[in-house]
């Protein structure tokens, strides 16, 4: 898999954890923090919504903050999101990690 040889690998993981849990925090419960507002998406919704694009903007801003942080950027995952968010942010350290350790490993070769 060449992890350690390849800084690529790691960021492509990334990428991937990133992209893949945008996709899954609206199904499993994201909410804004101080209201009853659930983000979920919305399959019957026309393409001209500006509710759907704002949605998904928001999505991809809590991904990538849990991605590199623990913190909540404005919205906030509940129920099994919260385990998704968890899940991210331990895969975030230890990618990021890894990326560093391949950086390094390059630096030294």
């Amino acid at each position: 898999m060449k992890y350690g040889e390849e800084p690529t690998q790691p960021l492509r993981m990334a990428g991937a954890i990133i992209i893949g849990s945008a996709l899954l925090y609206p199904f499993f419960g994201v909410a804004q923090p101080d209201s009853q507002y659930l983000i979920q998406y919305c399959l019957s919704c026309g393409p001209s919504s500006n509710n759907i694009l704002q949605n998904a903007i928001s999505i991809a801003h809590l991904s990538i903050t849990r991605f590199f942080t623990p913190t909540n950027p404005g919205i906030e995952p509940t129920s099994w999101g919260v385990l998704i968010g968890l899940i991210e942010s331990i895969s975030g350290a230890l990618l990021i990690a890894m990326f560093v350790f391949t950086l390094g490993r390059r630096a030294t070769e």
